[in-house]
């Protein structure tokens, strides 16, 4: 058994919106805040939090996770390059601020942005070329 069944919440989730877009969602009001209630909680759980807060050191070792994943990725393609730069370069602001400048966290992941910046800058690279190999067949 999966303890949190992502797929199966997305059903509900989907389910959920099929059955508040109904005409007569609104005719029993106590139902129909019980199933917005549960709406929220399921959406809540399922949607990737853009702006999620990055205030302690776990919120701020996922995002730069996220970011080193995007870039270490040998089929990543510029866009992929482009959100990882962003999401270090926010991750870097909020360690400086949470740290301070001189704990390792920042120097480690001003190398990881270097490193995504590089890449970038290195369009003739395999990865490019992989990548508009696979974007020519589709």
């Amino acid at each position: 058994m999966t303890l949190f069944d992502y797929d199966g919440k997305i059903q509900q989730r989907d389910a959920l919106q099929e059955q508040m877009n109904n005409a007569d969602f609104w005719n029993d009001q106590e139902a129909a805040q019980k199933v917005i209630s549960e709406f929220k909680l399921l959406k809540a759980q399922t949607e990737y939090q853009v702006d999620a807060p990055l205030d302690n050191e776990l919120t701020l070792s996922l995002f730069a996770n996220y970011a080193n994943a995007l870039y270490k990725n040998p089929d990543a393609v510029p866009d992929d390059l482009l959100e990882a730069i962003a999401t270090y370069e926010k991750c870097l602001t909020a360690a400086r601020r949470v740290y301070g400048p001189g704990h390792p966290f920042p120097k480690r992941w001003q190398e990881g942005l270097e490193f995504a910046r590089a890449a970038l800058a290195a369009p003739k690279s395999a990865r490019f070329e992989r990548a508009l190999k696979r974007v020519r067949k589709e």
